[in-house]
């Protein structure tokens, strides 16, 4: 990454008040607790986290989230993230709201590992050099052998050129 870069998204992230000082030019988002619940209103799993940018790993934008099984039934959850990016600059005041409704592409999806307790995981994706801002949607996923029952997604992302 560019120092020119680097500057921009510190710069950004501590105004934003989002980073201090350190390595890695962080730029934190807290995501909130979401919910996977089945068809009686039942929660089966929770989640919540942090979205952050690290150069320290390659120029990755990274989920990372705290997972919970919330119902004993022998199927287990994880978390999945859904991967966009955009041509355009969509977060014009750095980490906060989208400026893009569209433009976005996919660009795959990356899952936790499954667990029956509470686990961390982390969902990583390296930046484009054809795109400017990188997103991804986070649902919290019971695992099952017919259909797998999922939260809404949260979206967190970033503009990086």
């Amino acid at each position: 990454m560019s120092r020119w870069l680097r500057s921009l998204l510190v710069g950004m992230a501590v105004t934003a008040g989002l980073v201090g000082a350190g390595t890695g030019a962080q730029a934190l988002q807290n995501w909130g607790t979401i919910n996977a619940y089945d068809s009686n209103n039942v929660r089966l799993g929770s989640a919540y986290g942090t979205a952050y940018f690290d150069d320290n790993s390659g120029d990755k934008w990274f989920f990372k989230s705290h997972y919970t099984d919330r119902r004993d039934n022998g199927n287990g959850v994880y978390t999945n993230t859904a991967w966009y990016f955009n041509g355009s600059f969509c977060y014009p005041a750095g980490e906060g709201s989208v400026g893009c409704s569209s433009g976005w592409y996919g660009d795959g999806s990356t899952n936790t590992a499954v667990t029956s307790a509470t686990k961390t995981g982390y969902s990583g994706k390296l930046l484009k050099g054809t795109a400017e801002s990188i997103r991804g949607g986070i649902k919290i996923c019971q695992s099952d052998s017919f259909a797998d029952t999922c939260s809404g997604q949260t979206f967190r992302g970033m503009s990086y050129r």
